[in-house]
């Protein structure tokens, strides 16, 4: 079980010991994890997962340990309950690994690896709020992923100084992703799918295969 040290909008900070199984996913030398565990609403895979490496390497994470899972509106309902006390679904969680200053890397621990965290997508909820912002859930959904990311990193928008902090760096980020998607154009040619994946990447060898 995981213990809730403070609570900051979406931002959950947790002592160092387990939230669901990603900190025993990663312990295998996993750098990252993408888990899809929701059935109803279909993605680009490989999009998705595109967009999460170059993410990572904007920020410069890449040596972190990091999970992302999308999950359905009633997974995200029961972790919103459980760790903020708030009963509805939402867009992104943001579960804390280590609490940093704004910009801050994550430290080592004992083992020598740097935790990030784990960050959970209402894929639900993100589907309507994409449809009411006019947007594909395609457009929409790197800026979610960004936020999430961003959190980890020690950012928050508790205060209006904060709030200010917080979007320049995701404007700069979200800047820097265009940027890359015209210069390594993402992957498009696969059909939008529903149903459960996991991609995992290691540090010693190539990233491996979808797997459903």
């Amino acid at each position: 079980s995981a213990t809730i040290v403070s609570t900051n909008a979406s931002t959950i900070y947790l002592e160092c010991d387990r939230i669901e199984n990603w900190s025993r996913c990663l312990a295998h030398c996993n750098m990252l994890r993408v888990r899809c565990t929701q059935k109803l609403v279909p993605i680009r895979k490989k999009y998705v997962i595109d967009q999460i490496l170059k993410l990572r390497r904007i920020l410069r994470v890449q040596d972190c340990h990091l999970m992302v899972q999308l999950a359905s509106n009633t997974t995200v309902q029961r972790m919103n309950k459980i760790d903020r006390g708030v009963d509805r679904p939402t867009d992104v969680l943001s579960y804390v690994a280590q609490e940093l200053k704004p910009g801050q890397r994550p430290e080592p621990n004992e083992e020598g690896e740097k935790d990030l965290g784990h960050i959970v997508l209402g894929m639900g909820y993100l589907k309507n709020a994409s449809a009411s912002n006019d947007m594909s859930l395609e457009d929409y959904l790197p800026t979610v992923i960004s936020h999430g990311m961003i959190h980890l990193l020690g950012y928050d928008h508790q205060t209006d100084a904060q709030y200010n902090q917080m979007m320049a760096k995701e404007r700069r980020t979200m800047k820097r992703l265009k940027e890359l998607n015209v210069a390594e154009p993402p992957p498009h040619e696969e059909e939008p799918t529903a149903g459960p994946f996991t991609w995992t990447e290691s540090r010693h060898q190539s990233p491996q295969k979808i797997k459903k």
